[in-house]
């Protein structure tokens, strides 16, 4: 039983960590574009990465990740396991609450100046820039509390 909330943990983690992978290179990648379409494109990338990436991989490897540490009989008061709980609460409020909104604001603004005919709307977004390199520390904060089980 162990193995498999190992895995199923495991695969959770790998699965949030893709998705916030795919939106540092979108956000820097994309975060340049000047043209329209592309802005558009990077935008709603960026939205896909947190919805049907990091939501739902962190969600997986917080369900089995707390099975897994009630099998192993971890204390759910140890600080490395408060400290990850805290952690993840903090990644999915960023992800969430930060970088999915601005990225749909930057869509719909994209799609305004679309269907003027305006000129591009192509900046470079200082506070999602910041918010996924924010969620980027907090996975490395998240592999370190995960091997090292400091106090376990």
């Amino acid at each position: 039983m162990v193995d498999a909330l190992t895995i199923a943990h495991l695969a959770g983690a790998l699965w949030m960590a893709a998705g916030a992978g795919t939106l540092t290179l979108i956000t820097f990648a994309g975060g340049r574009a000047t043209d329209r379409f592309a802005l558009r494109f990077s935008a709603k990338l960026q939205r896909l990465s947190v919805l049907a990436a990091i939501v739902p991989g962190s969600l997986v490897a917080v369900a089995f990740g707390s099975w897994l540490a009630s099998e192993l009989e971890y204390s759910f008061g140890g600080a490395w396991i408060s400290i990850s709980y805290l952690l993840w609460v903090a990644f999915l409020g960023i992800a969430t609450g930060v970088v999915s909104p601005r990225a749909r604001l930057l869509e719909q603004l994209a799609a305004q100046a679309d269907a003027a005919g305006g000129p591009p709307t192509g900046h470079v977004d200082r506070v999602t820039t910041i918010a996924v390199v924010a969620l980027d520390v907090l996975l490395l904060l998240f592999i370190y509390l995960m091997a090292t089980r400091p106090g376990a």
